[in-house]
């Protein structure tokens, strides 16, 4: 995984490190979120007693959408197709049989 690392703990727990390659901030790019669902296929198979979601990065966890990825966005369908897949993909992971916890702070400065 390019974005993604995962660290499976002694006690069950899996932590899912979101580090976005050669970016100095973590956005939601479609290979982000493909790469998430590919952790959420693993974790299904064998489920862990907990999976936490942290950034990698020290200056925040996610600064929103990758907007770079919009001027791709040329139809109404593949902007509807867009966001689809991104609350597809959060459904899942709110219907997880396991807890989970994003670490994740309020912007704004220390």
């Amino acid at each position: 995984m390019k974005h993604w690392q995962l660290i499976k703990e002694e006690n069950g727990i899996v932590v899912a490190v979101f580090d976005k390659a050669g970016e100095s901030a973590n956005s939601l790019s479609a290979e982000v979120m493909a790469e998430f669902g590919d952790i959420l296929d693993q974790l299904d198979k064998q489920p862990p007693k907990g999976l936490i979601v942290r950034s990698g990065k020290e200056a925040g966890f996610i600064a929103g959408a990758d907007i770079e990825e919009f001027s791709q966005l040329d139809s109404a369908e593949k902007g509807r197709a867009l966001v689809t897949r991104g609350w597809n993909l959060f459904n899942r992971l709110a219907a997880v049989s396991y807890p989970t916890l994003a670490l994740a702070l309020p912007a704004g400065g220390r």
